[in-house]
């Protein structure tokens, strides 16, 4: 839970299409990727806090139960997504599609988080004062690594970024781009507006925020009060410009998007269908197994 309001959003802002959504799932295999995820999640956990022998039997137990419901209820309607979009696809993708999509993105993380809430709660209760102060001092750490990264890449080498990314998602589904596919990139990539900065300032207003719902685990009412502020909207965390970079690149996202599916050839438009249609039933596979 540490990490999902800002992953969440960021998948669904990048993400305005499943395969988007999709793409770190592609780069190893779908059923490679889920059924390794505990062992990624208890990595990613252990990585802020040392856990106690109690708390990592409760956080497997509680992981267990989330993931049962998952697999079963959750994969077969990524599943029936899937193949909705790749029918989308197949009539030509229209700016409605993409409405209906993104909505549909949300949707999948809105279910994880209102179902997996009871479990973060009890969890995040049995944290002792001294794992409180290991993740005040992960944030701390993280925020410097992150901070001198992000000084170091100029608006043209994140613009540069954005296409080179966008590109190899496309890819994946359609194989190679050709020219004008290629130069649909990189007049939209010139117009992408960096967020870096706004999402420095957001990752701060937010862990503060964590942290202070940390320190209130022992208040009940408290607790949840707060639970619900640090995990709901995340909007109340952005700034301004953040907010304006954020509507300005998923429209462009949308637009490109757009350009590049109308622009598919005959073959594209199969290879991307046939992708489509082999993780569905990859997702159905794991729901049966």
């Amino acid at each position: 839970m540490i990490h999902l309001p800002l992953c969440a959003k960021k998948v669904c802002r990048g993400s305005i299409l499943l395969l988007c959504a999709l793409v770190t799932l592609t780069g190893c295999g779908v059923q490679f990727f889920y059924n390794n995820l505990d062992s990624f999640l208890a990595a990613a956990l252990e990585d802020y806090i040392d856990l106690t022998a109690e708390q990592e039997t409760l956080f497997e137990s509680e992981l267990e139960t989330l993931w049962r419901w998952h697999r079963y209820e959750e994969l077969p309607r990524y599943a029936s997504d899937l193949e909705r979009f790749a029918a989308a696809v197949e009539r030509g993708i229209q700016p409605a599609d993409f409405e209906q999509v993104y909505e549909t993105v949300q949707g999948w993380w809105r279910r994880i988080e209102r179902t997996g809430e009871p479990a973060a709660k009890r969890f995040i209760k049995r944290f002792s004062d001294a794992q409180v102060d290991q993740i005040a001092e992960k944030f701390k750490k993280e925020n410097e690594r992150l901070d001198k990264r992000a000084a170091r890449r100029s608006r043209e080498d994140r613009q540069d970024r954005w296409r080179k990314n966008f590109k190899r998602i496309l890819e994946r589904f359609a194989g190679a781009l050709n020219r004008e596919q290629k130069s649909l990139l990189a007049a939209g990539a010139s117009e992408y507006r960096p967020e870096s900065e706004g999402w420095s300032e957001y990752r701060l207003r937010w862990q503060t925020e964590f942290l202070s719902l940390l320190k209130a685990r022992g208040d009940k009412e408290a607790f949840d009060a707060q639970f619900e502020a640090v995990f709901g909207p995340q909007q109340r965390f952005y700034s301004q410009d953040l907010i304006d970079a954020e509507v300005h690149n998923q429209a462009l996202v949308r637009r490109v998007l757009l350009e590049v599916l109308a622009s598919l050839s005959a073959e594209q438009t199969t290879r991307v269908q046939a992708r489509l249609a082999d993780y569905a039933e990859d997702l159905r596979e794991l729901s049966r197994s």
